[in-house]
């Protein structure tokens, strides 16, 4: 919040020396880096608020991206009404607050988050707000923005530009690159306007794209990706084992047993110890699976991993008749 507090305030007041001064920051990045790895500079010769208005946080699933955009939100309309803002802002008015989510379910989670938040919200309806539009966030699932208008979905250019854009899982839109649909979409829906993206996996996303690279360097505002929530106590606690083929068909039996064993320590000291772990809001243990093919046959030669599991299971699980 304090990252965005500082650039907020200096967009705002004078894009044209924010900018010269993350181009400053390009050049001493550069500096000692092969021409493949160099990012490429803002362009101080072109208007310099429309190279600026795009913001990214790259953050680890369970880090607070939700309560940081609900934050965010308020940063920007605190310093959209400004007095002293720049000529290019002074007077400038939302048209609309757009959040855009890659399913239903995450829209309607989002609208329990902002109710309990107590930030106005609805589910976008394209017949609805009128002259109330850009007074609550609306929320709508971004593959529902198509280029002309349909039953389910709108016609992007009916939003115009001017809007605050709040994308969640920004990542997963960026399959086609920068002259795909959905940056595209993102573009003219904030072209006059601001957007906020939150992900927790923009270098897989980028990966392999230097044109996406260059862009997500100039726009992640901060780095809060897994290794650092891990390194500062949050997550989970793991363990990976990489077996060869031959070694797991040897030693699969043992591994399974110890996996049960260690599941069943698990239970047992939350169990024994459950209103000790309460004020630390610890569930009960869960044991998962992660299968990677389930279309295989029985056969033990080739039956899949999620058989395998099942089997396993089957031999250590009592039945009706208390067999084992």
């Amino acid at each position: 919040m304090l990252f965005t507090e500082i650039y907020l305030d200096r967009y705002f007041r004078d894009p044209d020396a924010l900018l010269a001064a993350i181009n400053e920051q390009i050049d001493r990045y550069n500096e000692d880096k092969p021409e493949a790895d160099q990012i490429a500079k803002l362009d101080d010769s072109a208007e310099s608020w429309s190279q600026l208005n795009k913001l990214a946080f790259w953050m680890a699933t369970g880090s607070g991206k939700t309560l940081l955009m609900h934050a965010n939100i308020l940063q920007y309309q605190h310093y959209l009404a400004r007095p002293d803002n720049h000529e290019v802002h002074r007077g400038r008015k939302l048209n609309r607050i757009l959040l855009l989510t890659p399913n239903e379910g995450l829209s309607q989670q989002h609208l329990r988050e902002f109710e309990a938040a107590g930030i106005d919200a609805e589910i976008f309806n394209k017949d609805g707000r009128g002259l109330f539009a850009g007074k609550s966030v609306e929320i709508l699932e971004v593959t529902k923005l198509k280029e002309e208008m349909g039953d389910k979905t709108v016609a992007i250019d009916a939003f115009e530009g001017n809007n605050l854009v709040l994308v969640d899982e920004g990542h997963r839109g960026t399959s086609g690159g920068q002259d795909g649909a959905w940056l595209k979409a993102r573009n003219a829906l904030c072209e006059d306007g601001f957007s906020f993206e939150y992900s927790a996996t923009f270098q897989q996303a980028v990966s392999g794209n230097a044109g996406l690279t260059d862009l997500y360097a100039k726009s992640i505002l901060f780095n809060y990706s897994y290794r650092y929530f891990y390194g500062d106590g949050f997550g989970k606690d793991y363990q990976i084992l990489n077996l060869d083929d031959d070694t797991q068909a040897q030693h699969l039996e043992l591994y399974l047993v110890a996996c049960l064993l260690t599941f069943y320590q698990q239970q047992r000291l939350y169990r024994e110890h459950e209103a000790e772990f309460r004020p630390f809001n610890i569930e009960k243990p869960l044991w998962i699976f992660v299968g990677g093919s389930v279309t295989q046959t029985l056969a033990n030669r080739d039956a899949s991993d999620i058989v395998e599991i099942l089997k396993f299971l089957a031999r250590y699980v009592s039945n009706r008749n208390g067999k084992r």
